[in-house]
């Protein structure tokens, strides 16, 4: 899936979520990424949304994030966990 237009969004976005696509679609000859990226970049954010977007797909999804920091990941999960609870995100999927 390309994404264009935006003006903070950079070719190695592309890239990145390309390579998450692949995974979750099963096409990946290793289900690993390893995103070694410089601070804000926003490969955290693109993280996050991958995650929901695979929760979509199937609840029984999951994951191992791992950071150098507690306090990121536990900001990382709850930001996650607040998104698949919104009502935004559980309306998406009645739409399907």
């Amino acid at each position: 899936m390309q994404l264009t237009g935006h003006p903070y969004l950079k070719d190695f976005h592309n890239t990145v979520i390309d390579k998450l696509q692949t995974i979750a679609e099963k096409r990946a000859k290793k289900p690993n990424l390893m995103l070694n990226l410089p601070v804000g970049s926003g490969k955290s954010l693109i993280v996050e949304l991958f995650i929901t977007w695979c929760f979509a797909r199937s609840v029984n999804s999951k994951f191992c994030y791992i950071s150098h920091s507690a306090d990121l990941i536990s900001k990382l999960s709850r930001e996650t966990k607040e998104i698949v609870e919104s009502a935004e995100w559980r309306s998406l999927l009645v739409m399907r």
